[in-house]
């Protein structure tokens, strides 16, 4: 179990990487200076982590459009699905296909990834006093000293 808990190793990283580093076109010198750092990532969540911001961020947005476009938060799978078959999230925002939908989003990640590492943004924070029981499934949210589903 500890070595499970000790992972700090980033599975949608894994899966998306050919996807998110293939060829692009109009970056701005942020974002491709974001992409650089990505391709050298080794895809450790480390606390200090650049890349790792960079990715997460990235990631959300990607899911976000989701949420934006059709009322429901996208899982990595369905990002990864639509970005492999230009899937419908390729269409959002009109022309360009995945490379404008992966450039917008990017540049987005770029923006959000200035403002802290990934440490300080991935902290776990429990209330003093708060008995915590973590179960698969949606995130928990805590409401009056209980958690509950949302």
């Amino acid at each position: 179990m500890a070595q499970v808990q000790n992972d700090t190793f980033s599975g949608p990283w894994q899966d998306l990487r050919a996807d998110l580093l293939g060829p692009r076109s109009r970056l701005s010198d942020r974002a491709e200076a974001a992409l650089d750092r990505l391709a050298a990532w080794d895809g450790v969540l480390a606390t200090d982590s650049q890349a790792a911001t960079l990715f997460e961020w990235w990631l959300r947005g990607l899911k976000d459009m989701g949420q934006d476009e059709w009322g429901q938060t996208l899982s990595t799978r369905a990002v990864a699905e639509a970005l492999r078959t230009d899937g419908p999230l390729c269409a959002v925002g009109g022309e360009g296909g995945c490379d404008e939908v992966l450039a917008q989003t990017l540049e987005y990640a770029a923006e959000q990834a200035e403002q802290a590492p990934w440490g300080r943004i991935h902290q776990a924070s429990v209330p003093m006093g708060l008995s915590v029981r973590w179960r698969p499934g949606p995130h928990l949210q805590y409401v009056g000293g209980r958690s509950r589903r949302q």
